[in-house]
């Protein structure tokens, strides 16, 4: 296979010859934000628009290397320096919160260009990252095309980092196309704290069930339920006894048409109700930027921009296990990509319809 020459043939952090290369500053290394507000705590991540990283919302978008605090915690024990590459704000607060909480220190790169470069600037100073979480949709760059372009520069230093892929589709081929692409393994979103510490255990060996083998001989995790549909069915762990779902269900589906499942949102992030609430406030900002560029898109029959704000609403939507208005981003989503401006518009006032309701459900939560 394309991969022959194994992970850690050479140890894990070899730096090599790469040091003085042409990317040895990379981008944003000068940049504004080197020295990086996140030292006051978990609350100080600025916002960032979904959509463009590089356009900011209100603040400027996080650095692509800022270290929190977790790592302490635990005396540095089993901490690993983690990069995680994501644009949307609310799966990046809660990937950095979950990693904190376990002691590892986590550097966020908003697409796949900031990450390529943050991982060049760690290896140059000497401080190179254990394991890169790599999302496959971001702008400019995506995750197939970064992993390719850093496992090129590691024929040069002999070096190999485990790349872990997450993605939103998990479909049939997709871990067939990460594999193609030089990544080790793969976690699917809305991510699931238990599998994705399991597979950072497994390739990094800091998890107690982890194996000694390396990734090839450990082989991929067994492809999850979704692997076989085309969307990912949300996770609700108690179907329909929860006291915690928000919002009528009109649906009577058991629960998959309550607007927010609060219990399955809280197991996601381990029950930290603190997070939630965060990670809730900036679902609302998303959601209003987001459903703002699809009500333009539909109007102007934009399909690429209706995919992208759709994509970015799914995603938030999946990760506070909000199921009404991440089947409507589906649609809307999907009939961006077929330009089917039919099933654009009933998805666009299912979506309208939904996101009040929603909005109504997140208050009754966060004040009970």
């Amino acid at each position: 296979g394309p991969h022959t020459q194994g992970p850690h043939t050479q140890g894990p952090h070899t730096q090599g010859p790469h040091a003085q290369g042409p990317h040895a500053q990379g981008p944003h290394a000068q940049g504004p934000h080197a020295q990086g507000p996140h030292a006051q705590g978990p609350h100080a991540h600025p916002p960032i628009n979904p959509i463009n990283p590089s356009k900011p919302t209100d603040n400027p978008p996080a650095p692509p290397l800022r270290f929190g605090e977790g790592a302490e915690e635990r005396g540095g024990r089993g901490s690993l320096r983690l990069l995680l590459a994501e644009d949307n704000a609310v799966n990046q607060r809660l990937a950095v919160r979950v990693l904190e909480k376990q002691g590892h220190s986590v550097a966020v790169a908003g697409n796949g260009k900031q990450a390529v470069a943050a991982w060049e600037r760690a290896e140059t100073a000497g401080m190179p990252f254990d394991l890169i979480l790599m999302d496959i949709q971001m702008p400019e760059m995506d995750g197939f095309e970064a992993t390719r372009l850093l496992r090129a520069r590691e024929q040069e230093t002999g070096s190999h980092i485990p790349v872990v892929a997450m993605t939103a589709h998990a479909m049939k081929g997709d871990r067939e196309r990460c594999l193609e692409a030089g990544m080790d393994d793969y976690v699917s979103k809305p991510l699931q704290v238990e599998k994705l510490l399991a597979v950072i255990g497994r390739l990094a060996g800091t998890h107690p069930g982890a194996s000694a083998d390396p990734p090839e001989t450990g082989g991929w995790g067994a492809p999850d339920e979704e692997q076989r549909g085309g969307s990912p069915a949300p996770a609700s762990p108690e179907p329909l006894s929860s006291p915690l779902r928000f919002g009528e269900d009109a649906e009577e589906q058991g629960g998959r048409g309550f607007p927010f499942d609060a219990a399955a949102a809280l197991d996601r992030v381990d029950d930290d109700r603190e997070l939630l609430i965060e990670i809730l406030g900036l679902f609302r900002e998303q959601a209003a930027t987001s459903s703002g560029l699809i009500r333009d898109a539909v109007a102007g029959q934009d399909g690429p921009a209706l995919e992208r704000a759709a994509h970015s609403l799914k995603g938030a939507a999946a990760n506070i296990s909000a199921e009404p208005v991440r089947e409507a981003s589906l649609h809307l989503e999907q009939a961006g990509r077929e330009d089917d401006w039919e099933a654009a518009q009933t998805a666009w006032a299912d979506l309208e319809a939904a996101l009040p309701r929603l909005e109504a459900a997140l208050d009754e939560f966060e004040n009970m």
